[in-house]
């Protein structure tokens, strides 16, 4: 079932203010672009910076119409000038970020720099030695949690340490060097020097230009290779440069006079996740940040919701490729499930209508507004309903019949009804799942990765930098791993991935330099500042998350690991030592299953392995029949059995070595191990989590163990599992802060 059509309607006009506001006056993204130009009042080069500083200031002003102002830091003494630059970047701040997103801030500096002698981060000094100095690290926060972009231009030495102490916002840092280089000194070989030709070389051409492409075109001119990082929240993306209106020139250079078109192209773009008031936003953004500067103008003809394609997919007679209904088919318990779904849908649908107004939802201004607030919390519960009904229609294709070989896949991908209902993604990654030759080899990831640190033997998790300065997490696997298994993953995981299912995406496999072992390379798709494994989170000194965060996290990893078994896959690994959490610039907690060292097709037909277990860390995880020598294939059975461990886990926030000493016992059987935990569950986990997550943690292990009774299906695990934790997320408000608290991470 679509949203309602005046919702969709209010969502395209909201669009197209937006675009008309970007595209009808002016060929920037911008309304202002504030630029502060930091320097000395003196300092010891031969050739100033104070001279180039002027320059930069010079080509912005003049070449591209943006708002310059030159500060010179005092300096008579370290504490003026402290106290001057503090207040010359809080009144920069004041003017350009009241408007939003609809402004730009540039800082630029010039001048020595030195790390702090105790937490190395970065200091600006008047001389090479001596004072006076300022602690940039303490001003640079003024910067971060802007509304609108920020870019940071340093030409200096150990220019990168200013990306230390990093916090949330919208900025972009390019540098003239790392943090433990040197740059030139000012003149013709230096940053700024090349910086200023790549700028005009711009304006010459007519063509707005990149950050990120700045910084490509820097690293072929200077003798020092510029640093560059984007913490912005899409790391792909990159602040646009173009000149503005003239404003001394132009009467009114927000309605200057458009010509005609010389002509004019209609393209239609496909969503693969379910329309919103975010996916709105986002095609703005893309739009309004990514045009070549040729484009005048921008219109939305029409916006077509795919969500209806879902219910046609179930309900229509001979839509699926099913004779008659979809629905019909299915399994009586699975068809009920479904069902009550789709009528939940129909309610929320009617709450959506009643709460829509004519209010504007245009990118600028919509936060600022309490009615459209109320209209975002409407459309969010009708998004995740849809993302409900959306996944239980694949849990009902998962375990249908007439979908499981190959071929009936293909057929299916063919299908119109099923391209209406936004499955063809997951439906390409079954196929791949069950059937890797479908697609050809993919070859080693061309892109360099830049480590935090060393990697030693016993390291299964790194961090690093991609080049264009976007996040990764690198999984070494033994030396011993077969290439073949190695290749299936990468096949399977570097697929395009819906955001909705949870799934970090795998950019490549590249060789780890230090020990010379492969690694699968994901990018979570967001920043972070550091990285533990969930096993090593727990401990004495960590603080405990409030609880409606360890509910997203618990909510989280089950949907990842749901989405891992509705591609056809069984993870095989899943404990706290492969969960990876990531805490953001804000504070919060990302938590990311990974470990698919092992994970094969969960199909009939595929060989197991089948190798004994005698490993207690690993043994908690596994029902009885897998103790030992295993007694049975695994199964996506067995993945939720061990996930029930893990969010016992999560609920106590402790490992399972000191939720309770009995389960450390040597020679502990299986039965006195599920005594216990029916135990932990009724007592401590209720206390701590109540009763509905402690009852989701009982069905994990009492009814997924391959006991007796009539096997789980997919769909059950959406019903009793998934949908309850997203529940008793949704219930509470959620802050992104965490209390402060020790927080263990890869790099120590």
């Amino acid at each position: 079932m679509a949203p309602p059509q005046e919702a969709v309607g209010a969502l395209a006009a909201g669009l197209q203010q937006s675009l008309t506001k970007a595209f009808g006056s002016k060929s920037s993204p911008y309304d202002r672009v504030g630029v502060l130009v930091l320097c000395w009042a003196e300092d010891d080069f031969p050739i100033s910076c104070r001279a180039e500083a002027l320059k930069v200031a010079n080509i912005l002003e003049s070449g591209y119409c943006y708002e310059v102002e030159t500060f010179l830091i005092p300096v008579q003494n370290s504490r003026a000038s402290q106290n001057a630059l503090e207040a010359a970047v809080v009144g920069f701040k004041q003017r350009y970020d009241m408007d939003g997103e609809a402004n730009l801030m540039i800082v630029y500096y010039s001048g020595h720099a030195d790390p702090d002698e105790h937490r190395g981060k970065a200091v600006w000094t008047a001389r090479r030695a001596g004072e006076p100095r300022v602690d940039w690290f303490q001003v640079q926060p003024m910067l971060f949690r802007c509304r609108c972009d920020v870019l940071l231009v340093l030409d200096c030495c150990h220019a990168s340490l200013a990306t230390k102490g990093r916090d949330e916002g919208r900025l972009e840092v390019i540098a003239a060097t790392d943090d433990a280089g040197w740059t030139p000194r000012p003149g013709p070989q230096s940053f700024t020097h090349f910086l200023v030709e790549i700028l005009q070389g711009a304006l010459q051409e007519n063509k707005a230009v990149r950050v990120l492409e700045v910084q490509k075109l820097l690293n072929e001119r200077a003798c020092r290779n510029p640093f560059y990082i984007n913490m912005r929240d899409d790391p792909k993306s990159s602040i646009l440069l173009s000149p503005l209106p003239d404003r001394e020139t132009s009467t009114d250079s927000r309605a200057p006079t458009i010509p005609d078109p010389l002509a004019s192209l209609t393209f239609t773009v496909s969503l693969g996740e379910t329309l919103s008031l975010t996916a709105i936003r986002e095609i703005g953004d893309w739009l309004k940040n990514t045009a070549p500067s040729l484009i005048m103008r921008v219109n939305v003809d029409r916006v077509v919701d795919l969500s209806a394609g879902i219910q046609e997919f179930a309900f229509g007679r001979d839509a699926s490729g099913v004779e008659g209904r979809l629905i019909d088919s299915c399994d009586d318990n699975d068809r009920s499930s479904f069902l009550s779904l789709v009528k939940g849908l129909a309610l929320d649908v009617g709450e959506a209508r009643a709460r829509m107004t004519a209010t504007d939802v245009s990118t600028a201004d919509a936060d600022d507004q309490q009615p459209a607030r109320v209209a975002a919390e409407a459309w969010s519960k009708l998004d995740d309903r849809v993302n409900r009904v959306f996944r239980a229609l694949l849990c009902l294709i998962s375990g249908h019949s007439s979908f499981q070989e190959p071929d009936q896949l293909k057929a299916l991908l063919s299908n119109e009804t099923a391209g209406r209902a936004g499955l063809v993604k997951p439906l390409q990654l079954s196929l791949v799942a069950i059937n890797p030759d479908t697609l050809p080899r993919p070859s080693p990831t061309s892109c360099s990765v830049r480590f935090d640190r060393l990697c030693s033997d016993g390291d299964v998790y790194v961090t690093g930098w991609h080049e264009n300065g976007e996040r990764l997490i690198v999984e070494l696997v033994p030396g011993n791993e077969l290439e073949s298994d190695l290749w299936r993953t990468q096949t399977l995981l570097s697929q395009p991935i819906p955001e909705s299912l949870r799934i970090a995406q795998c950019v490549g496999v590249i060789t780890e330099p230090t020990t010379r072992r492969r690694g699968l390379v994901f990018s979570p798709g967001c920043s972070f500042q550091s990285a533990a494994r969930l096993v090593d989170v727990f401990g004495e000194d960590a603080a405990t998350p409030p609880l409606e965060h360890r509910f997203r996290i618990a909510y989280e990893l089950a949907l990842s690991l749901q989405a891992i078994h509705l591609v056809r896959w069984v993870h095989k690994g899943v404990r706290a030592s492969n969960v990876l959490i990531l805490r953001g610039n804000d504070g919060s907690l990302e938590p990311y299953l990974l470990g698919f060292r092992m994970s094969r097709e969960g199909v009939e037909g595929i060989a197991s392995l089948m190798l004994p277990e005698y490993r207690a860390e690993h043994l908690i995880y596994l029902p009885g029949s897998r103790w030992g020598n295993p007694r049975e294939k695994f199964t996506y059975q067995h993945d939720v059995y061990a996930m029930g461990i893990l969010l016992l886990e999560i609920g106590l926030w402790a490992s399972w070595r000191t939720i309770d000493p009995r389960l450390k016992r040597p020679r502990i059987t299986y039965d006195t191990v599920r005594s216990h935990l029916a135990e932990i569950c009724r007592g401590y986990l209720t206390e701590a989590m109540g009763t509905r997550y402690a009852t989701v943690v009982a069905h994990c292990l009492d009814d997924w163990d391959g006991g007796q009774g009539k096997a789980k299906t997919r769909m059950d695990y959406e019903k009793e599992v998934v949908s309850v934790l997203q529940e008793l997320w949704a219930a509470l408000s959620c802050s992104p802060q965490l209390p402060c608290g020790a927080f263990p991470h890869l790099n120590s």
